[in-house]
């Protein structure tokens, strides 16, 4: 393909020139390899392209028809060239996300990042269920777990921070439940769960250094917006990341229970398929990253 494309060219610089010997000196080849190669394009098209004479070459309808075809053609490939090579260079194009729903905190730096780079097309994609970054064509994903899971060959990765999850209730629920004191009390009270999609389980709460806890569930769902909306209402007590309530904490519109069994410290970090070499979007998304720390949607002031 390289070689056909090549062969074009040289039979433009032939057909503007009409001269061999004008378009080896161009191209810095000899008069004689000028007319192989066109030789081989004439072979390959299996039409005569020129009409060639001791003192003139000229073209044939068959070479004025490419001529004009590849002019476009050479013009789009240069159109082409120039931008994938601006895309190399200029923060431009779309950037896929895939986002567990606890991200719903990233929204602000989205925004920012959008100012900063208002060329830069964001497409979110907030799911749980887990993607393979390479094959489901993402450029970046958010991922709780250790940062160290980039140590697979086809994936990097850059830690953003971590969060706990936390049990919360509204004061309305409190007011009348009681609050717990100690986790043997949790079996009395209302809990929200979560089922989730990746092993169609009700997950266990994980409080403080118990391996897992299983309570009694008064509502189950595959959706933390909706845990921590009927949280707020009051139906129950919820188990839920603190970056996804953070203004919720900072309102008092939910209030932390048994903060001594939070759960440990859980990583969240920022994966992305290596790659040779990164664009100038891709780059620019990976050093904002590098400014995130998730301590500030807790402690904002």
């Amino acid at each position: 393909m390289l070689s056909s494309i090549q062969d074009l060219a040289l039979f433009v610089q032939v057909a503007e020139l009409r001269s061999f010997v004008m378009t080896g000196q161009r191209m810095g080849i000899s008069a004689s390899a000028v007319g192989k190669r066109i030789s081989r394009l004439e072979a390959r098209l299996q039409v005569s392209l020129f009409k060639r004479t001791t003192r003139s070459i000229t073209l044939t309808a068959e070479g004025q028809h490419l001529l004009e075809r590849a002019l476009g053609l050479l013009q789009e490939l240069d159109s082409i060239q120039d931008e994938l090579g601006a895309g190399m260079t200029q923060a431009k194009g779309k950037i896929r996300i895939s986002l567990p729903p606890i991200s719903d905190v990233f929204l602000d730096y989205f925004a920012q990042f959008n100012s900063l780079y208002p060329e830069i097309e964001l497409e979110l994609d907030y799911s749980d269920t887990l993607v393979d970054i390479i094959n489901d064509d993402f450029d970046f994903a958010l991922r709780t777990g250790a940062a160290g899971d980039g140590a697979i060959k086809a994936i990097q990765s850059l830690p953003l921070g971590s969060f706990r999850r936390i049990m919360v209730a509204s004061d309305a629920y409190l007011a009348r439940h009681g609050i717990p004191r100690g986790i043997d009390d949790l079996s009395r009270h209302k809990c929200l769960h979560y089922r989730s999609p990746n092993t169609g389980k009700v997950e266990a709460w994980h409080l403080g250094d118990e391996d897992e806890m299983k309570l009694p569930a008064s509502l189950v769902c595959n959706s933390l917006e909706a845990r921590k909306h009927f949280a707020l209402k009051g139906l129950g007590i919820a188990y839920l990341p603190d970056i996804s309530i953070a203004m919720e904490l900072r309102e008092r519109r939910l209030t932390p229970i048994l903060p001594q069994f939070n759960s440990r410290d859980i990583q969240l970090s920022v994966l992305w398929p290596r790659r040779k070499r990164e664009t100038a979007r891709h780059k620019a998304f990976i050093d904002f990253c590098g400014g995130i720390h998730l301590n500030d949607a807790l402690n904002p002031n």
